[in-house]
């Protein structure tokens, strides 16, 4: 899979590519709606990759899952992913970055066994959200907020302590890694994302979706919340096996300070996977609307 800007008629496209050229839903593995994808020639347009999700297909509960690779695989041979809350680390050896050509055998990794002092084991192993590759290391989050980061040696080092309790810590939670502009920020995404049957989905996100951003200050190994407008117009996107950033300077009429998230509507017998968009500026969510869908591609 690989997520790609695509340029054409003097405006930029969002779209998701799979091995065969064939578009799928840009933020969920599912189907999406898209019964039969289309094939798209990106030698038409000036195309730039964005972000290159990979999934591992488990044969535990016959579902798909977040993948960290390294990019580096003749050093640092490793993929990393959390399932569960609890991480799971992979070794292979051999050339090539195609995950599915290759049987990773997965082990429980536990950030907090390590003889780093300030890794402090006060968390459980199943209590983390997310992992991502970030500047040569596997970086998890847990449900805390605390980064622990593990590099080619294979030993973890704490890079982040825990974010501030916040106003919603009563309402569900999901933390989410996103690398933007060479920086490391946290996305914690409050309240589910799940419409059930005869309920208004525009009342629901607006009610129920909240987000937060944090800033990773490394030298105090802190959280830094951010506002909309420290985001700079970027255009931050949070899906099921990937989270990246783009500009929202290349999608005129689409405002940027945004944050773009998947979420599931219960509708006749069928979970569909729609995309909502959350405003940092004002707070709040509301269903993607088709004048500001990046990802549709040009006729």
């Amino acid at each position: 899979m690989t997520m790609m800007l695509m340029k054409g008629n003097g405006r930029g496209w969002l779209i998701r590519l799979d091995a065969e050229q064939k578009l799928r839903p840009p933020l969920s593995w599912s189907n999406g709606g898209l019964e039969k994808p289309r094939v798209i020639n990106t030698v038409d347009f000036g195309v730039l990759e964005v972000a290159k999700p990979y999934l591992l297909a488990s044969n535990y509960d016959k579902n798909y899952h977040k993948l960290a690779l390294s990019l580096n695989l003749d050093v640092f041979p490793a993929v990393m992913l959390v399932r569960d809350g609890v991480l799971y680390l992979g070794k292979w050896s051999g050339g090539g970055v195609d995950v599915k050509e290759y049987s990773v055998q997965l082990s429980p990794s536990n950030p907090d066994d390590d003889d780093d002092p300030s890794c402090s084991k006060t968390i459980k192993a199943n209590d983390y959200d997310d992992v991502i590759f970030y500047h040569g290391k596997f970086c998890s989050v847990s449900q805390s907020g605390k980064v622990a980061a593990m590099d080619s040696s294979f030993k973890w080092k704490v890079i982040a302590f825990p974010v501030s309790t916040s106003m919603w810590w009563k309402k569900e939670k999901k933390k989410n890694l996103v690398e933007s502009l060479g920086e490391l920020l946290l996305v914690e995404r409050h309240g589910s994302t799940f419409v059930a049957k005869h309920c208004s989905v525009e009342d629901m996100l607006k009610t129920e979706v909240k987000f937060k951003v944090y800033k990773l200050d490394g030298v105090r190994k802190q959280w830094v919340e951010m506002k909309g407008s420290d985001l700079d117009d970027r255009i931050l996107f949070v899906g099921e096996d990937c989270c990246f950033s783009v500009s929202a300077r290349d999608f005129p009429g689409c405002q940027g300070n945004c944050i773009y998230f998947s979420y599931e509507v219960w509708g006749k017998n069928v979970i569909s996977s729609r995309i909502g968009v959350f405003n940092l500026d004002v707070g709040r969510a509301s269903p993607l609307e088709a004048s500001a869908n990046i990802f549709l591609p040009p006729p």
